[in-house]
């Protein structure tokens, strides 16, 4: 099937999970199956992408990694990135996931939580023993985590981070601009699912 064969390229498609969601939804048990302008445009989305992919990268061990992930109310989606030796920033890896149903109703800031802890389950072999500049538009997010009375939620968040080394960056202080890119290449508002007991620490 079509989003079958998607599967297999989705770490090359940034916020694929969003763009699909139309076509997505006419899998469900109790959804009209209805083609409509919307899965059009989904459709026409992935296609405009596969005639224009970008190019990845390997990471460098010498070199911090920057991390934008990115959540709306049905999706969490991020790009990994790194400066070459221009200092331009090259996306390493893409990847995307509707929301569970559960997820719809957690709070904006703990979706941005869970974005960022669903990024780390993914490239935990990557982030493990390198730096990592993660991308905030705002200071609401460190406010979250830092806040004096913090809910089971959030703190659990906090101690998934804590093993890593993340040091959260105003994206306003950067100079490239992919991210600008990413989404301007992407209109549409936009896995592996994220188990919020703590990793095997033999992995």
């Amino acid at each position: 099937s079509f989003l079958g064969k998607l599967g297999a390229i989705r770490r090359f498609i940034p916020d694929l999970s969003f763009a699909v969601h139309p076509i997505n939804n006419l899998l469900k048990k109790d959804y009209s199956i209805d083609w409509t302008e919307d899965c059009n445009e989904a459709f026409d989305a992935v296609k405009r992408f596969l005639l224009s992919p970008p190019t990845l990268i390997p990471p460098k061990l010498d070199h911090p990694l920057i991390l934008y992930s990115r959540a709306t109310n049905v999706s969490l989606a991020y790009m990994l990135a790194q400066e070459d030796d221009n200092k331009r920033e090259r996306a390493i890896y893409f990847i995307s996931r509707t929301l569970l149903d559960y997820e719809t109703r957690y709070t904006q800031e703990e979706r941005e939580c869970l974005a960022i802890v669903f990024s780390t389950k993914r490239l935990r072999h990557y982030m493990l023993n390198q730096e990592t500049k993660v991308m905030v538009k705002t200071d609401h997010l460190r406010t979250f985590l830092t806040q004096g009375s913090l809910s089971k939620k959030a703190g659990r968040f906090i101690t998934l981070m804590g093993e890593f080394e993340l040091m959260f960056v105003n994206q306003k202080s950067v100079k490239g601009q992919i991210i600008a890119d990413w989404l301007a290449d992407n209109p549409l508002d936009g896995g592996s699912l994220v188990d919020l007991d703590f990793p095997d620490e033999c992995v």
